[in-house]
């Protein structure tokens, strides 16, 4: 059950964040500076889910961010390239799985 609601999450948010909101400011823009907005966005949303569920604060939620935020410029360079979500969104799935098995063996 764990791995279908984290493929669901994946799927919804890649579709809105490079098939959507990348897209859009591709657009507008050159890639890169589009993957680096979309990908500001993207750890905007994460902040309050890092606070509440994971109680990440200080140098964890800088390191936490950091790495989200890397994970996500990854996902639009995969996007960019492929034209395809396939990838972005199992890397996405992989980084959700890797955090929750983190947090229940520790």
């Amino acid at each position: 059950m764990i791995i279908l609601i984290n493929l669901a999450i994946a799927i919804t948010e890649e579709i809105f964040f490079r098939w959507f909101i990348f897209r859009k400011f591709a657009a507008l823009m050159e890639e890169w500076p589009a993957n680096f907005l979309t990908s500001f966005l993207f750890i905007a949303i994460h902040i309050p889910i890092m606070l509440t569920q994971y109680k990440y604060f200080g140098f964890d939620a800088f390191v936490f961010l950091w790495v989200l935020f890397f994970s996500s410029l990854l996902s639009g360079f995969l996007y960019a390239r492929s034209k395809n979500l396939i990838l972005p969104i199992a890397v996405h799935l992989v980084w959700n799985l890797l955090v929750i098995f983190k947090d229940l063996l520790i």
